[in-house]
Formats: structure tokens, C-alpha cells, sequence
């Protein structure tokens, strides 16, 4: 007797977006996850993601390149068991966190000193100027 195959599901990905390029962390939840299994982004050839941690219920992963619009995500089991959920994952999207940068900006020079000062009260500490008077009619 043959064991049964039973699909994946999944409940949650997140995030939902990244920018073409891949690259993006993203972790998927749900139930009947295998160590093993293959997570594409879209139909194409190449587009299986990298996986870096499965347990049954959730898959950590890193976003495969993609072309902009949204991407079907398809979780495959190594017993065969499939599941896809239809554009759940859209490519062409920054990803919301700034990238972490250190040492000096990329030009060499010093950091930008800002916008300017706003007027406010003499550098002595002394009294506002008086408010200009009211036109009369």
C-alpha cells in the first residue's frame, strides 16, 4: 500500500512584496511543510527561491529575481504534495526598510548639515521682535 500524498497549506507570507532584483526575506506559515520541499515565485524556469530553514509550519526563505507584477507562490513537497496560492507575492516594490549603511556617505564628504535654522529670538536671549502693526481702514 502506497502512503497517501497530502498537500501543503498555507496561511500567511510575509511580506507580500519585494523589488525585482529578489532577494527579500520571506516567510511563509501554514501546515505540511517537508524538509526538502521547493517554494517557486511564478511559472518560469529559475524561480525557485532559496530556502534557509522548514518546519511544518513555517519556511524561511530568500526571494528569487522576478519580473515586475504580481507572482503566484507554489510550495512543493518532495512527496509530491502542491500547493499555490495565485498572486499572493508582487514584484516591482521596495522593500519599506532603508538599506543599513556605515561609515562615511558614499561621496566622502561630511554628512549633511540639514535645513536651515529657522528665524526664532536673538542669540542674546532677549525679547521677540515686536509684531508689525495692523493696517488700518
Amino acid at each position: 500500500m502506497q502512503a497517501s500524498i497530502v498537500a501543503p497549506t498555507v496561511t500567511g507570507i510575509n511580506p507580500t512584496s519585494g523589488p525585482t532584483a529578489g532577494g527579500s526575506r520571506v516567510t511563509i506559515t501554514g501546515t505540511g511543510f517537508q524538509s526538502g520541499l521547493t517554494v517557486r515565485f511564478g511559472d518560469t524556469s529559475g524561480s525557485t527561491a532559496t530556502i534557509s530553514n522548514v518546519s511544518s509550519t513555517q519556511i524561511v526563505l530568500t526571494t528569487p529575481a522576478h519580473a515586475a507584477g504580481t507572482a503566484d507562490v507554489v510550495v512543493t513537497n518532495p512527496d509530491g504534495g502542491t500547493v499555490t496560492w495565485a498572486g499572493v507575492y508582487t514584484y516591482g516594490v521596495l522593500n519599506p526598510e532603508p538599506p543599513l549603511r556605515s561609515g562615511p556617505p558614499a561621496s566622502g564628504g561630511p554628512p549633511s548639515a540639514g535645513p536651515p535654522a529657522r528665524p526664532g529670538p536673538p542669540p542674546s536671549g532677549g525679547p521677540p521682535p515686536a509684531p508689525a502693526p495692523s493696517p488700518r481702514i
